[in-house]
């Protein structure tokens, strides 16, 4: 009775061992996995010469670069925005009115423009209104004088220039609709030529 007794809770226990050998989760098998690896790796190590180990990494390097290659080639290529997608032409920044215009017109200031195509921005342009509406649009400069030489006039002189003329055209014509609406409030009223009587 003894020794069938015995023999019950010999097989209990190897149950019970092997019931803890089995895996609970999936990381289970892998982390064992990782382990044999592991071990026969080092096992391999040990009894290797050093021509097979220098061979070994050699080819475990060209393993990982093939690999990497690999994950490159299946990365997607994130593409460039189109041209016709990027913004284009002249914009207003802003509108600086002057406080003291000169009496010939009604407004005088300078605007900051961005100008989309170059990627640029044009400050200092100055602009003036008269009494008919009419605008006025310079790009940026300065007057150069000649102290020591009277008889010589002042230099005009554009601090920018542009081989497009186009683009210096669409920039006066975006400035001038731009003040007009700004100072549209400030600006007299033009009589209509039919509305005079003979006198």
């Amino acid at each position: 009775m003894a020794i069938k007794q015995n023999s019950f809770q010999n097989s209990l226990c190897r149950g019970s061992s092997f019931a803890n050998l089995l895996p609970t989760e999936v990381g289970t098998i892998e982390e064992t996995t990782q382990k044999h690896q592991t071990t026969k790796a080092r096992a391999m190590t040990e009894t290797e010469t050093p021509k097979e180990r220098i061979k070994r990494k050699k080819k475990e390097r060209t393993e990982a670069l093939a690999k990497e290659e690999q994950i490159k080639a299946e990365t997607p290529v994130i593409e460039p925005v189109a041209d016709q997608e990027k913004r284009e032409g002249v914009d207003v920044l802003e509108i600086y009115p002057s406080t003291k215009p000169k009496p010939k017109f009604v407004v005088q200031g300078n605007v900051s423009l961005k100008i989309h195509k170059l990627g640029m921005e044009v400050r200092n342009v100055p602009y003036s209104i008269d009494k008919h509406h009419k605008v006025k649009v310079q790009p940026p400069f300065r007057y150069h004088k000649f102290p020591d030489e009277p008889e010589k006039p002042d230099a005009y002189v554009e601090s920018i220039k542009f081989d497009d003329k186009s683009i210096w055209k669409e920039a006066i014509e975006v400035v001038k609709f731009a003040v007009l609406e700004k100072h549209g409030d400030d600006l007299p009223k033009i009589e209509d030529p039919q509305e005079k009587r003979p006198s």
